[in-house]
């Protein structure tokens, strides 16, 4: 879903003029020279000097009206900067500004079954995430990866890249644990020696518990 459409205001202080500019975040803007689209984009704002006196520009600027979501905001492409920021400039010489807005995504963590707590995670719009490792731990299961629903299958790995532009929550996906029986001989030959155990489910033949078994072979002496 795209952002709901709304303004960006810029009110720029020099000395004891007030310039106040206006960008709207949407193609045909009445006022500014902010075009895009409803998602990201950039802009530029020159400001003249007086050139007479050597006097600070101020740059206050947020959003206005009610977003979908945040927005990363500044001068610089990888601006980490929320929804608002200020700047200051020396303006003994006409400036040229430029000003990135970048949406914010939010990926959620959910245990789906096992316990502990994550972090949000944060995304850039049109750059890469790296998910955070898994920290969510369940007795006797193994944890596999990220669905993006509560039963469906493995999409992303563990610390795999999200690359969708949306806010998403991403639930931990479980196995059942598999755990290794040796068996001790005790000095015998022949016999089964490793049988594996899959959590509430049954004995198996092999580690990725596929065979089934029913019974082992004794070992002899000589």
């Amino acid at each position: 879903m795209l952002a709901k459409k709304f303004n960006i205001s810029y009110i720029i202080y020099s000395y004891e003029e007030v310039y106040c500019f206006i960008f709207c975040f949407h193609v045909n803007c009445p006022e500014g020279t902010f075009d895009g689209t409803n998602i990201t984009g950039e802009g530029t704002v020159t400001v003249e000097s007086d050139g007479a006196r050597e006097h600070d520009l101020y740059i206050i600027n947020g959003l206005t009206g009610t977003p979908e979501y945040d927005y990363y905001i500044g001068t610089s492409s990888t601006a980490t900067t929320v929804n608002q920021f200020s700047a200051t400039y020396n303006m003994t010489t006409n400036r040229t500004i430029n000003i990135y807005i970048y949406q914010r995504y939010e990926v959620s963590y959910n245990p789906n079954g096992g316990s502990g707590s994550m972090s949000l995670s944060y995304k850039r719009h049109g750059t890469d995430l790296t998910l955070s490792a898994n920290t969510f731990t369940r007795t006797s299961y193994v944890f596999a990866g990220w669905a993006t629903s509560a039963s469906g299958s493995v999409v992303y790995q563990d610390k795999g890249r999200y690359t969708s532009n949306a806010d998403d929550v991403l639930y931990a996906v479980w196995e059942k644990q598999v755990y290794t029986i040796t068996l001790d001989k005790q000095s015998g030959t022949g016999g089964t020696s490793t049988i594996y155990l899959k959590y509430n489910t049954g004995w198996y033949s092999n580690s990725g518990a596929t065979t089934s078994i029913t019974s082992i072979s004794i070992p002899f002496s000589e």
